[in-house]
């Protein structure tokens, strides 16, 4: 639970790097999040980790299978990218599920996944894939609640699944055109597979059109 002046870097933070993959025995469960606004970490690396108001998780050159269940994310905030869980791969499998999770009142980009192959300064070429799997979660009065964006540099493959199943997305707001989920690509050699099943659409708007 904290303000603008605590100055932590993330609430929660999940890494997953060279040597950290993380199995689907790694498991945040039951959790209460509120009000989080950290202020991410510095430019490190040749990488910015700004982002995740309840929880940054980082993959990097790893393999990732964790699991967020059972948590509430509720009025935190990150500056657009990712206010109550953000989630970045920049080399690797990223496999996170978020399953049974109620995300109400959060600011811009609610749940942002992005799978980043601009991040890293050196001409790296190798492959990034996973699975964006999201089910049996509730989005009530978010801005922005879920975003998905695949970018990458130097020719790097990318195959990603986008699963969504059993999730409620209410009076929610989304900033500029389109509706709950975006979904944005710049990447040629990008295969994207989405798999969107038993969701409820309800009363949400936009700041330019329909929602």
């Amino acid at each position: 639970n904290g303000v603008d002046t605590d100055y932590a870097y993330n609430v929660v933070y999940i890494d997953a790097t060279v040597t950290g993959n993380l199995s689907n025995n790694c498991v945040l469960d039951g959790f209460s999040i509120i009000n989080g606004y950290p202020s991410g970490k510095p430019f490190s690396g040749g990488e910015f980790e700004t982002g995740g108001g309840g929880i940054y998780v980082k993959v990097k050159d790893a393999v990732c299978s964790a699991k967020i269940e059972n948590c509430i994310f509720r009025n935190n905030v990150f500056n657009s990218s990712g206010a109550a869980v953000y989630v970045k791969t920049t080399e690797g499998t990223n496999n996170l599920l978020l399953n049974k999770c109620i995300f109400p009142e959060n600011q811009d980009n609610a749940v942002m996944f992005e799978f980043d192959g601009y991040s890293i300064f050196s001409f790296n070429t190798n492959p990034i894939s996973g699975q964006v799997n999201i089910t049996n979660c509730s989005f009530y009065k978010n801005k922005s609640p879920l975003r998905l964006i695949c970018s990458g540099g130097y020719d790097r493959q990318m195959n990603i699944t986008f699963n969504l199943r059993n999730s409620k997305f209410y009076e929610t707001t989304n900033v500029g055109t389109g509706g709950p989920i975006t979904l944005q690509a710049n990447q040629s050699t990008l295969v994207l597979n989405t798999n969107i099943e038993n969701c409820v659409f309800y009363l949400n708007s936009s700041t330019n059109g329909t929602g």
